[in-house]
């Protein structure tokens, strides 16, 4: 309802994203964050909003981009580029039963 500020869906694939691609989706609208590794698929077309980031792109049908700079300050968590996702392990290193 509010794209980006408040809704945003981020995708990413360690190897590749294929977008709307399934029968019956030509002439979709989609708003989206979407990284992948690889490629980005879409043989159909599609019209996107947001950012797409691939190494290569494989389109057909002449899909539609649009660029939403806005959505540089708002990225989904996660995102390469958005906020930073902390993680922390703990290694047990010895055990004893009192």
């Amino acid at each position: 309802t509010n794209f980006p500020r408040n809704d945003a869906l981020g995708l990413i694939a360690a190897d590749r994203i294929e977008l709307a691609n399934g029968p019956g989706d030509s002439q979709l609208t989609m708003a989206v964050a979407a990284y992948a590794q690889h490629k980005v698929i879409c043989p159909k077309q599609t019209s996107f909003a947001g950012t797409i980031v691939g190494s290569y792109y494989e389109v057909q049908n002449v899909p539609r981009f649009y660029q939403v700079p806005e959505l540089a300050d708002n990225l989904p968590p996660g995102m390469p580029g958005g906020d930073p996702i902390w993680v922390i392990s703990i290694v047990q290193e010895s055990w004893q039963q009192n």
